[in-house]
């Protein structure tokens, strides 16, 4: 069992125990298999919509999105049965993530119970047998919502009836500010089960109602502990997260050196400087108009935006050793980029085959390489929230969640063999019962009874 000090210091621990192969496998293959079903079903209603999928794949590639502002320049068709098909792979990227986040959760709390060989088999197969209270949970408080608030648009449309509905609606002041606080509570509680959910459930095995009455429960009497620890979680992943990529762009960066100096001592460098600008092509830039408003909103990030941007400059532009490598993250200026909200590349037309080949396939890694560093994220936040309910669980009900026996994934304790010393090794020698010789016992002769015979009776003379 590893040890904890139930306060916010646990918190702290999440980068450390979300950096694990196992966990973050986990959500690099929830988010492969997430993004493949999505792109069949967006580009599968563009075809169906009039489009021409190359067209579409030589502008959006491994994102698509109709709400993005190449789409809209390219003037693509777009149907409302193409609208459903992409809000279906928005919930299908949704609802796998959620059941991902669920698995790292449960080997998560086995790893602090002390079971370090809980594997991915055993966490999916858990998933599986609980998926509904994962799922279900959310949707049951979305839906309380809805109720709540229609019920609030017919006491509007109630009010409205001549005398009766002003009389009945004020004397309803009261009921209804009760009805409209608890709607207040139950927006943050819903807003907090799309965090804590898949926690809860992995602790705790709790079904739909159970984990529902868990987070009213926790949001009542933690909220302030709550709120705290979701800000220290927040912060230090996004600090993790971003060294976490620092590192991997360095590793791109030192792979593309790689290919450079090779080719420059060879022949050139146009080659590897195309194929990698090329590959940049398939991995989605952050439009300059979101960073704006999103500097709006948080005017103390501005610092950290400009550190940011000279950070990728320097990743990513420069001369020498630093020089080729377009940019794949903030949309900066090279060579073969135009800004965009997807990279549009430039490209010799003497191109051939084995170009486009190698340049798809050198796309694809970015695209992977883009998956682990936020699966890497993902972990870290699903590893924090399971930490976070562990510590809120024993504040709230004195309860230690680390104490509690699984019994579909521990094994049954086999007790020890005790060793015989050799002194009581020696067996003792099986008693032999005594045996007596029985004594011939004699027939019992019985005599066969007499009847005397009865005297006849004497005639009368």
């Amino acid at each position: 069992m590893v040890p904890l000090h139930f306060n916010f210091k646990d918190v702290f621990r999440a980068p450390k125990l979300g950096f694990s192969a196992k966990k973050i496998w986990i959500h690099f293959t929830a988010f492969f298999y997430s993004l493949l079903i999505y792109n069949i079903l967006v580009y599968l209603g563009g075809v169906l919509s009039g489009n021409k999928f190359l067209d579409m794949w030589r502008v959006m590639h491994f994102f698509p999105c109709p709400l993005s502002s190449a789409f809209k320049s390219h003037a693509f068709s777009w149907t409302w049965y193409a609208d459903i098909l992409y809000w279906v792979g928005i919930a299908v990227i949704a609802i796998l993530w959620f059941l991902a986040s669920a698995a790292v959760a449960k080997v998560t709390i086995e790893q602090l119970r002390g079971n370090d060989f809980f594997s991915r088999k055993e966490a999916w197969a858990f998933v599986r047998k609980h998926w509904r209270s994962i799922i279900f949970t959310p949707i049951a408080l979305v839906v309380l919502m809805i109720i709540l608030f229609i019920g609030g648009m017919i006491v509007g449309a109630w009010q409205c009836i001549p005398y009766v509905g002003e009389l009945t609606t004020s004397l309803l002041t009261i009921p209804i500010f009760v009805v409209a606080l608890f709607f207040v509570f139950l927006v943050v509680v819903t807003l907090s089960s799309f965090l804590l959910t898949p926690a809860i459930v992995s602790c705790t095995k709790n079904d739909t109602f159970e984990t529902s009455f868990e987070l009213f429960s926790t949001l009542s009497s933690q909220s302030w502990r709550l709120a705290v620890y979701e800000i220290i979680l927040m912060v230090i992943r996004v600090a993790a997260t971003w060294l976490f990529a620092l590192a991997t762009i360095l590793g791109v960066r030192v792979m593309f050196n790689t290919y450079y100096w090779s080719a420059k001592l060879i022949s050139t460098t146009d080659k590897a400087e195309q194929i990698f600008a090329y590959a940049a092509g398939y991995m989605p830039n952050i439009p300059a108009l979101w960073l704006s408003k999103v500097k709006a909103l948080f005017p103390w990030l501005n610092l950290t935006f400009d550190r940011l941007g000279d950070i990728m400059a320097w990743c990513t532009t420069g001369t020498g050793i630093f020089k080729g490598l377009p940019n794949l993250i903030l949309g900066l200026e090279s060579d073969y980029v135009n800004l965009n909200f997807f990279y549009q590349v430039e490209l010799p037309a003497d191109w051939s085959w084995a170009y486009w080949i190698s340049g798809f396939i050198v796309g694809l890694a970015f695209t992977l390489i883009m998956l682990f560093v936020i699966s890497y994220s993902c972990s870290v936040n699903s590893v924090g929230q399971t930490i976070i309910y562990t510590v809120l669980r024993k504040k709230k009900d004195d309860e230690n969640l680390l104490e509690f026996f699984d019994e579909e994934s521990q094994e049954p304790i086999i007790p020890p063999v005790e060793e015989v010393k050799p002194e009581e090794k020696e067996e003792e020698k099986p008693k032999r019962k005594k045996t007596t010789a029985r004594k011939p016992t004699a027939k019992k002769t019985t005599a066969k009874k007499t009847t005397k015979a009865k005297p006849r009776p004497k005639k009368k003379k």
